[in-house]
């Protein structure tokens, strides 16, 4: 598969065993919504969509020169929930940058440094949606609230579950009691 592909299918894989079947059916959903970044689904469309906040990102793929330019939808709280839903009149504080942000999160102003000298918090993530609702929540309330840096931990070194992630990109937890991960954080 192409990263293209891998891309715009990586929002969630769903297992569905039909009765009667010998073996499970694998099947792909994605929430991403496609906009051209220079086009008239841009913006606007994303913000009708999503929420006031998102931006139209052009897909990192390099199109052939006549191809139309291909972008997703970003995440509308990628500089915080509390600050975008509420208004910065009410909330104008930025939340603090974790490890997930790249090195350029604080300068697009995304994110501010923690003015505190806190270790960051990793949050357990598990594999069923109240897990995962919850730890976004804590992650809101560390990173928004507190101003204490605050990842989430599948148990996958290559999933992220940030609810931060520009690109809304999420995977769930590893297994539902990850007593290793809980072991090594001892």
């Amino acid at each position: 598969l192409s990263s293209r592909l891998i891309s715009r299918l990586s929002s969630a894989l769903l297992v569905l065993n039909y009765p009667g079947s010998s073996s499970p059916a694998l099947v792909f959903v994605s929430a991403l919504i496609e906009c051209e970044p220079n086009g008239p689904s841009g913006d606007d469309l994303c913000t009708e969509k999503y929420y006031p906040g998102s931006r139209c990102i052009p897909d990192t793929a390099s199109p052939n020169e006549n191809a139309t330019v291909i972008g997703t939808c970003s995440n509308p709280f990628v500089s915080g929930c509390l600050r975008n839903y509420l208004g910065e009149e009410t909330f104008s504080r930025m939340r603090v940058c974790n490890s997930d942000d790249d090195d350029g999160a604080a300068n697009r102003g995304e994110c501010v440094e923690g003015e505190f000298d806190y270790r960051e918090v990793r949050i357990l993530s598990q594999d069923w949606d109240s897990a995962l609702f919850s730890a976004w929540i804590m992650q809101i309330l560390l990173s928004e609230l507190l101003g204490v840096p605050a990842t989430i931990e599948t148990g996958k070194p290559d999933e992220s579950v940030n609810f931060y992630d520009p690109k809304l990109g999420f995977s769930y937890g590893k297994q539902s009691y990850d007593y290793d991960a809980l072991r090594a954080a001892l």
